[in-house]
C-alpha cells in the first residue's frame, strides 16, 4: 500500500488505483458508517489486528495512512508499517488520536470509553465511524465494497446499534470538516441515548435492542438483524418508524434524558 499525496489516492501493488479522484466541491456529502458497541473487541492485540485486516481486505482506503496524537498526525503508515499502526491504535485506544484515511474515505473516528461513564456519570459506550464521499458510490464496485465492509465489521464488533447515513454540507480544510451548515449526526459520538428517530439507509441491531424491537423485513444473521435500502447512494432513509419506547429524545440538548426502555441496566 502506497500513498500518492499529490493525487490523494491509494496506489496498490503493481500501480492499480481503486478510486478515481473527484474534484473538490465547496460542499461535500458523505455516507457515514457507524457502530455503537459495548464489547472489548479492539482492546486486545489479536482483536486490533483482526480489525485492521478487515479494513485492508474490504476497504483499504479506510486504513489510516497517517496517524498521531495531534494535528497534523506525525506518523505515516507507509513508513512505519501496518504493525506499528496496530500497536499505536491499541496503546492509544482511549485517547483522542488523529487518523487520516485516503479518499474517498474522508473520516475515521474511534471513540473508546471502555464503558466508563463521564465525569457527570453519563453513560458512554464505544463508537466507530467511517465517512466516505457520497459521490464515490457511483464508481464501479464502491457501493458493494462498502456494503461488504459494513457487514463484516458489524459481525466483528457485534454492535447494539449500527447504521449507514447520508450527511450533507461538509467543507474542505486540511481535511474534511464541518460548520453551521453541515448536517449534524443525531447521536453525539459515544454518548448513546437511544435509537435515532430518523434512520439512515442501513440499520443493524444487536440482542440488547432485538429483545424490544424486530424491524419488518430484517435479515437475521449471527444474532444481528439487518435492514438496507436497495441503493445506498440514492435513497435518504429506510422509512422505518422507530418505537417511541426506545427512541432518542431529540429535544434534549444536554443529552441526559433516557427513553422508556434502557437496555443497559
Amino acid at each position: 500500500m502506497l500513498e500518492d499525496p499529490q493525487q490523494g489516492e491509494l496506489v496498490l501493488p503493481r500501480g492499480v488505483k481503486r478510486y478515481r479522484e473527484l474534484p473538490r466541491e465547496e460542499r461535500v456529502s458523505t455516507l457515514r458508517l457507524s457502530w455503537w458497541f459495548t464489547g472489548q473487541h479492539l482492546a486486545t492485540l489479536e482483536g486490533m489486528q483482526r480489525f485492521v485486516a478487515l479494513l485492508l481486505e474490504y476497504l483499504p482506503e479506510a486504513l489510516p495512512r497517517r496517524y498521531g496524537l495531534w494535528e497534523p498526525p506525525q506518523h505515516k503508515t507507509e513508513e512505519t508499517g501496518v504493525e506499528a499502526l496496530v500497536q499505536f491504535m491499541l496503546e492509544n485506544l482511549g485517547k483522542s488520536a488523529v487518523y487520516y484515511p485516503t479518499r474517498p474515505v474522508v473520516g475515521f473516528h474511534l471513540a473508546y470509553s471502555g464503558m466508563a461513564p463521564d465525569l457527570r456519570g453519563r453513560f458512554r459506550c464505544n463508537m466507530l465511524s467511517i465517512d466516505v464521499e457520497l459521490a464515490a458510490l457511483h464508481q464501479p464496485g464502491m457501493e458493494n465494497a462498502l456494503r461488504r465492509l459494513w457487514r463484516k465489521l458489524s459481525s466483528f464488533l457485534s454492535p447494539f446499534y449500527g447504521e449507514a447515513r447520508h450527511l450533507h454540507g461538509h467543507v474542505w480544510g486540511a481535511c474534511l470538516g464541518s460548520d453551521s451548515s453541515t448536517d449534524q449526526h443525531p447521536v453525539r459520538s459515544w454518548f448513546w441515548r437511544g435509537i435515532p428517530r430518523q434512520l439512515g439507509v442501513a440499520l443493524v441491531l444487536g440482542p440488547r435492542y432485538l429483545e424490544h424491537w424486530r424491524p419488518k423485513n430484517a435479515l437475521l444473521e449471527n444474532g444481528l438483524s439487518y435492514n438496507e435500502v436497495e441503493c445506498w447512494s440514492d435513497t435518504q432513509s429506510l422509512g422505518i418508524e422507530v418505537p417511541e419506547k426506545i427512541a432518542l429524545e431529540s429535544s434534549d440538548e444536554r443529552g441526559e434524558t433516557l427513553p422508556l426502555i434502557w437496555p443497559f441496566g
